[in-house]
């Protein structure tokens, strides 16, 4: 792997037929041209190989000699996920069937395959003005996961194509609170050419019912292994900019931040109705809101913190700021005093009550103007409450 900015602009590598010399682009003749290091290695363009099958000139491979997506590495989220898929997919056809007052096997179905292709334990190490404020807490410095990828593949006219993707970090047992046993969905990432191409019986494109059908699924099996919660920031891409997959459709368009929260929502909605997401709150709301039962301390330090997650970035530069402005200033409000339960305005307890002063004013900021929604669905009931000396469940938050 090589890093590189995602703006970059890079130049597809060529390949030319030993046959007819037209050129064609290496990805698209699926041509690997890191194996071809004595440059040797000869190529046929399809056009000039259907030519020569036609004539008899050559014999194509048998179709169980081709591997595909499904001869992957199969594991048990990939099982998972690809069953509930096909349940899903199955009543749906069953549905159009009766609709349409048609046999079941009138209806197009639609194959797939799930596959978690990468699994890779990594460590977050926590920025150093947020370490240098919370020492004293034992905050930290380091937080164990695992980064995974999952894919689903469709067959379609003979060749399989990567259709949606998803990278997510599941922080497990082992890791410390605040991201003790809680999952982090790092990029989504999908193209339009689901196959078939039509409406469900609730009026939706069959593409739109599936893609959130594998993240219900993840969570599903997520919440079966123990996770208490996901956090998603559903961060709307720019124009031409790409997440996981290397190029879109022209024909597709990029959701906006409204269409992009609802899509998460809806999502959101239907895993409540399946009884795995339990409840829907807000950022806002969970951590700072007062309330009646909240008497423990609010501070920074109980946010969870994620790779490529809004809040450590922001964290970052709100301490910076605070710093070149005099770093603990002389006057703090009675009220943002009141509001996060802090008795020492002292030192570092003094940095983390001017931090969370800012974090709360840019939380309900953003929430009243719908530019960063934060939306919090919790799993199972677990652990304690941060703001609560209630039982609690942990929670989904997505920033969009």
């Amino acid at each position: 792997m090589e890093e590189k900015r995602n703006g970059e602009e890079t130049e597809e590598w060529w390949v030319q037929c030993d046959k007819c010399k037209a050129w064609q682009h290496q990805i698209c003749a699926l041509f690997n041209g890191r194996r071809n290091d004595c440059g040797r290695a000869e190529y046929t363009c399809p056009y000039c190989y259907i030519a020569e099958v036609e004539k008899g000139e050559c014999k194509p491979l048998p179709q169980s000699a081709v591997l595909g997506a499904k001869d992957l590495p199969q594991t048990i989220p990939s099982d998972h996920i690809e069953k509930r898929l096909a349940n899903s997919l199955k009543e749906e056809r069953v549905k159009q069937a009766k609709r349409e007052g048609k046999v079941y096997d009138e209806v197009p179905g639609a194959g797939h395959v799930v596959r978690v292709v990468s699994s890779v334990d990594k460590k977050l190490k926590v920025k150093p003005r947020f370490l240098d404020i919370y020492q004293e807490e034992n905050y930290p410095q380091e937080f164990p996961y695992k980064s995974k990828m999952l894919l689903l593949f469709q067959r379609i006219e003979v060749v399989e194509l990567c259709l949606f993707g998803m990278y997510v970090h599941e922080f497990g047992s082992e890791c410390a609170q605040p991201n003790h046993r809680r999952i982090y969905l790092s990029l989504l990432d999908s193209v339009k050419y689901f196959r078939p191409d039509i409406k469900t019986v609730s009026g939706e494109a069959l593409r739109t019912f599936v893609y959130p059908e594998i993240l219900i699924g993840y969570l599903e099996y997520c919440k079966k292994r123990g996770f208490t919660s996901c956090y998603i920031w559903a961060c709307h891409p720019s124009k031409d900019e790409d997440y996981i997959l290397h190029c879109h459709p022209e024909i597709q368009k990029t959701p906006k931040s409204d269409k992009l929260r609802e899509w998460y929502l809806s999502m959101l909605r239907k895993a409540k109705d399946d009884n795995i997401v339990v409840e829907l709150t807000n950022l806002y709301d969970h951590f700072f809101k007062p309330t009646g039962e909240c008497k423990a301390k609010v501070t920074a330090a109980r946010l969870p913190y994620f790779a490529g997650y809004y809040w450590p970035g922001a964290a970052e530069n709100m301490i910076k700021q605070l710093q070149q402005e005099g770093t603990i200033r002389k006057t703090i409000t009675k009220r943002a005093s009141k509001a996060s339960d802090h008795s020492d305005l002292s030192g570092n307890a003094s940095n983390d009550l001017l931090l969370m002063h800012k974090v709360i004013l840019i939380a309900k900021h953003l929430r009243s103007l719908i530019v960063l929604l934060v939306s919090v669905f919790w799993l199972v009931d677990c652990v304690k409450s941060p703001t609560s000396e209630k039982g609690w469940v942990n929670g989904l938050l997505i920033w969009s």
